[in-house]
């Protein structure tokens, strides 16, 4: 049944799909070939979409009618309404709250266990991390608890870069746009892992003489302090805040122990050198 209507989509002539606009949302009233991108907005689906639907800092809106073709992908937003969907969904949460929409009473439930899976995944993860790689956390804490301000800089420089390089990939990518933002994702994920376990590493190490004793050791109180701010990411607005700023400070932990580990190749400005390197 799907080939048949697929095709009868494609008999139809297809729109070509929008100029991706920062902050303008994007709506689909004929049929469309994909990609579909959305950037800072919401993408209104109203119709069919032969191949992807991607929202960066947005909402998918599937209303009645709709029917996406390929893949739907999300990063900042939720996937809503009634529309179908004949690839997967995928998405990316940067509060604390899963992609799918939770408003009802019997979602909180849901939610309540994605938390805690969450702060479980997350634990074991930081568990295994500080055992495989304890330099690797160590150095990305240093120019976090060294220069938290230029850090946090650094972090949301490497951000905006990282998007910008992922809209213009999935954009320019006809074919195979959800394989880049996946990887891509990949990327920013594994910088995150990192970069959030150094936030923590180094809370950790400045509470660590009002701890108990037993609290003290390098793992149980880095793990400890990570579980703090997941409880804390939990809380409403605040705890958004909290923790887009603790992934912008690991992140720009990491930055700066990349680039201090590519020992600053030749073309990088002599101004970026002076602002991000401490003396």
């Amino acid at each position: 049944m799907m080939p048949l209507l697929l095709l009868a989509v494609l008999a139809q002539p297809l729109q070509p799909p929008p100029t991706p606009r920062l902050g303008v949302a994007v709506t689909v009233d004929s049929p469309t070939a994909g990609p579909v991108v959305g950037l800072a907005g919401d993408v209104v689906v109203r119709a069919e979409v032969v191949g992807d639907v991607v929202a960066v800092a947005g909402n998918v809106v599937l209303e009645a009618g709709a029917h996406v073709h390929g893949d739907v992908v999300v990063v900042g937003g939720r996937v809503q309404g009634e529309g179908q969907v004949g690839g997967r969904i995928v998405g990316l949460a940067l509060s604390s709250e899963p992609v799918s929409q939770l408003a009802a009473p019997e979602g909180r439930r849901l939610w309540v266990g994605v938390a805690l899976l969450r702060l479980g995944v997350l634990l074991v993860a930081a568990s295994l991390l500080l055992l495989a790689a304890p330099r690797l956390v160590r150095r990305a804490g240093e120019p976090v608890q060294r220069q938290p301000l230029r850090t946090t800089g650094a972090g949301v420089a490497m951000l905006v870069l990282w998007l910008a390089v992922v809209i213009l990939a999935v954009a320019a990518a006809a074919r195979g746009g959800t394989v880049v933002l996946l990887g891509g994702l990949a990327l920013l994920l594994a910088a995150k892992g990192v970069g959030v376990m150094a936030v923590a590493w180094v809370l950790a190490r400045v509470a660590a003489p009002a701890l108990p004793l037993r609290w003290r050791g390098e793992m149980a109180r880095t793990n400890l302090l990570l579980a703090l701010l997941v409880a804390g990411s939990l809380l409403p607005v605040v705890g958004s805040l909290l923790w887009l700023a603790t992934n912008l400070v690991g992140i720009g932990g990491v930055t700066v122990v990349l680039f201090e580990r590519l020992r600053w190749p030749h073309w990088l400005p002599l101004w970026a050198k002076l602002r991000i390197l401490p003396r």
